[in-house]
């Protein structure tokens, strides 16, 4: 008998091997779907779009069950549908300005906590593209999500509106598509929970869009082909770039260029289009849209002439002279044909070796390390390039004298004539000056260093800004780089002190007297980290925008506060963009820097704080700010405001200097410079209680505070106190009923010094449990519930409470 069981369970954990029961681990597959794409009008006609977001379980049957538990939604379009302004101030949650909205107008999701949330546009990064978002929803925890139906479509999971509101979306393609992995930053996200852990479920190829251009609405003429090149008659061996000038907004290209390398191409607008073969060649190129196509071909348009002799983009003499005025010169300069190698079309040629010591030589050594010559052209397509001298004085002997005429240097980037061991000992801007004297006898070497220039527009507001400056400027004053501000520059240095010179990597107060933008042209910034000092910093990102997470700080942890940038007032950024300005407090001296690799982005900040009591403060001008209020558990950072702006800035803030507060204590608010009247909402108040007065004893101001009223205070008041009527007691207590007797309806109040579950239960003469008036969890507070007595005969009753570790009945008398 014993034998045969052992038998069994062999075959038994054999069968199981084969044939392996649904086990809990796996993962539930989905569809993901954008649907019901559907044009209307709310002022204008086709001014508005809505469509929907559904999620269906598709492996039922396989998969124990299907238990959401989020999403977060990514999708790139086509931003040149708004008539707007973009980016909407960067990124943008719950978008609803003067110029469009997008807002999440349904869902069939009953629980609002698990709906995806913060809907917002901005332009991305890694890849770049333009996009609308709606961030993820709270995790529920495991057992607390929904199942998601396997039935077709599934659940809704939110409907979306984009409203247009300056008038009817433009006739240009939607282009819309969900931005998915592999893209590391801002992608769409699925999560489930497989057995009880939030796992992520994503699966992009199971992400659809059912889309279809609406006919009528955003209907558009058939687009009419032409085009355009830089350049129509050519030798042989150029290259031509080719752009497309088609009107009514095609889009697909199809291009064929005769006689040329490559001969098609279906981008727009193709470049670097070979002509190798003399002759005269047409080009054709059909263009086509949701509507229809049209062709057009030139004839006898690019003219190919046989091989040219080199050309020079630009060239410069350097002389060069020694102590008893022996002297030669130099030439450099850039080609379309220049190498690092010799260059005899150019008029480079090879010289001899230099002759002994104390005899005059001077010479350019080519890249190579090879070659030397007289004459050294370069690519003229690089970005940053140099030319080595080398020299020797005749038997006369320092100083050896450089000189050259500034006009030869082109505009498209800056020189340097630098010694070769560090840049330092010798570092002459050759566009500030015409010469230099060397006395060193010990440098015999020198270098021209090109760096070629850029411009990045700063972007400015009407008032106040804060501002940077992303490249390093050959002139770096606040009226060159800023010339239509109407403020000086103010950095922070333990106080505000003008500045008239400005620097990289800091950030600046100046005022506009309405919105622009200012070019900044220069090089790029090197090193590229910006230091810190202990305390408050006031810093500027460089060329390039960076998300907070993606910073590199040095020594790690020094950060101890948010990153504040400023529009009307504070706020949180998620990312340092470049040319604004930032706050940031750091515990001791040290450095940050971009992380060149990808990172995922941290939460926002912001998106938690909306939770808490909230109190928005707005002035006459428009300028805003917040103020939160939660419990002491809740809270786990400093919300250390940065310092107060200078005068005439707006700023609104706890006495504390800080954003955020406990409950249960009165809190002095502090105003700066608020054109009036100043108008205060509240929200997220719950049970709670709040005046908002003077600071003198409510003598100018009292007023109770609602949720979503907004209270207008006209006084010039710089100080306000916030009075929390809701204090939290410093003991336990159950008070008498009131009415007492009572009929049909008596109030009882209570008080907690401490969060807990708390229990009121009513009981007859005899001790028998007849109602329970509360059950459920309070925060430390006062509170009071009401009894009904309509359905109790009359008689004397008990009332007893229970929370924590403290108890307490008292009785009551119902009369009918």
């Amino acid at each position: 008998m014993k034998k045969t069981l052992n038998i069994l369970s062999v075959l038994f954990i054999l069968a199981l091997a084969v044939f392996p029961v649904r086990a809990q681990g796996i993962n539930p597959t989905y569809n993901l779907v954008a649907k019901n794409f559907e044009f209307g009008t709310i002022n204008n006609e086709c001014d508005v779009l809505y469509f929907d977001v559904y999620l269906q379980w598709t492996n039922e049957g396989v998969a124990p069950n299907f238990e959401y538990a989020g999403v977060q939604l990514f999708w790139s379009f086509n931003k040149n549908v708004l008539t707007g302004t973009w980016p909407p101030g960067g990124v943008t949650s719950n978008v609803d300005t003067s110029e469009f909205s997008f807002k999440i107008v349904g869902s069939e999701i009953t629980n609002s906590t698990l709906i995806p949330r913060s809907p917002s546009v901005w332009t991305a990064v890694s890849p770049t593209a333009d996009i609308m978002r709606l961030a993820i929803n709270t995790f529920p925890g495991f057992g607390n999500g929904f199942a998601v139906p396997s039935a077709f479509p599934g659940i809704k999971v939110v409907r979306m509106r984009l409203w247009n509101k300056l008038g009817t979306f433009n006739s240009v393609p939607l282009d819309i598509a969900w931005r998915n992995k592999p893209i590391v930053q801002f992608s769409t996200k699925v999560f489930a929970y497989v057995g009880t852990l939030n796992t992520e479920i994503t699966t992009p190829a199971t992400h659809n869009i059912e889309y279809s251009p609406p006919i009528g609405c955003l209907s558009m003429p058939v687009p009419a082909a032409n085009f355009w090149s830089d350049s129509i008659i050519v030798h042989k061996g150029s290259r031509v770039n080719f752009y497309d000038s088609s009107s009514n907004i095609p889009i697909s290209w199809s291009w064929y260029f005769y006689g040329a390398t490559p001969s098609t191409s279906n981008v727009r607008n193709p470049i670097n289009i070979l002509y190798d073969s003399v002759g005269v060649f047409p080009v054709s190129l059909k263009v086509s849209n949701l509507v229809g196509s049209d062709s057009i071909t030139k004839l006898n348009y690019i003219t190919v002439l046989p091989p040219a002799s080199c050309a020079k983009t630009w060239s410069s003499i350097l002389k060069i002279s020694d102590a008893g005025n022996t002297r030669d010169s130099l030439e450099f300069g850039t080609s379309p044909s220049g190498t690092i190698n010799i260059d005899s079309c150019l008029g480079e040629y090879l010289i001899p070796p230099p002759p002994p010591t104390g005899v005059f030589d001077c010479r350019f050594t080519l890249p190579n390390n090879i070659d030397d010559s007289k004459t050294d052209f370069r690519k003229d397509t690089l970005a940053n390039y140099y030319w080595q001298i080398k020299f020797q004085p005749s038997s006369s002997g320092y100083p050896v004298t450089f000189s050259w005429n500034i006009n030869d240097l082109p505009n498209t980037g800056l020189f340097f004539l630098r010694d070769i061991l560090t840049g330092t000992i010798v570092n002459i801007n050759m566009k500030g000056q015409n010469s230099y004297v060397l006395t060193n006898p010990g440098i015999t070497i020198l270098k021209i260093d090109y760096i070629s220039k850029y411009t990045q527009p700063v972007v400015y507001n009407s008032g106040w800004n804060i501002l940077s400056v992303p490249l390093l400027s050959e002139n770096m004053s606040t009226s060159a780089l800023f010339s239509e501000a109407v403020s000086p520059a103010y950095y922070y240095n333990n106080g505000y002190v003008t500045a008239d010179t400005l620097r990289n990597t800091k950030g600046y107060w100046i005022k506009f007297a309405s919105s622009g933008s200012s070019d900044n042209t220069g090089i790029m910034y090197n090193p590229p980290l910006i230091n810190l000092s202990a305390g408050w910093n006031l810093i500027g990102p460089l060329e390039t925008s960076i998300p907070i997470s993606s910073l590199i700080v040095n020594p790690h942890g020094i950060l101890i506060s948010d990153f504040f940038g400023y529009n009307n007032g504070y706020f949180i950024a998620d990312t340092l963009k470049t040319g604004r300005g930032y706050w940031i407090k750091a515990s001791t001296v040290g450095s940050i820097m971009r992380d060149t690799n990808d990172n995922v982005p941290a939460a926002i900040t912001s998106d938690s704080l909306n939770l808490w009591t909230r109190f928005e403060f707005t002035d006459n001008n428009l300028n805003s700010g917040k103020l939160y209020l939660a419990n002491q558990n809740q809270m786990s950072g400093s919300y250390e405001l940065p310092p107060v702006p200078p005068s005439g800035i707006f700023d609104v803030r706890y006495s504390t200097d800080r954003y955020a507060e406990f409950f249960g204590q009165n809190h002095i608010i502090k105003i700066n410079t608020a054109s009036r009247p100043l108008r205060l909402k509240s929200f997220n108040l719950g049970n709670r209680k709040f005046r908002i007065t003077d600071a003198i004893g409510g003598v100018i101001l009292n007023a109770e505070l609602k949720e979503g009223v907004e209270i207008i205070i006209n006084e010039h008041l710089d100080n306000l106190l916030l009075v929390d009527e809701n204090q939290i007691p410093d003991k336990y207590s159950l008070n008498q009923n009131y009415p007492n007797p009572f009929n049909p309806v008596t109030t009882i109040k209570f008080q907690l010094p401490q969060s807990g579950i708390v229990k009121i239960k009513l009981f007859d003469i005899l001790g028998k449990e007849v109602l329970t008036i509360l059950n459920e969890f309070r925060e430390a507070g006062t509170f009071e519930v009401k009894v009904k007595g309509d359905n109790l005969p009359s008689g004397t009753y008990f009332y007893k409470m229970e929370s924590n570790n403290f108890s307490d009945m008292k009785k009551m008398i119902l009369l009918k």
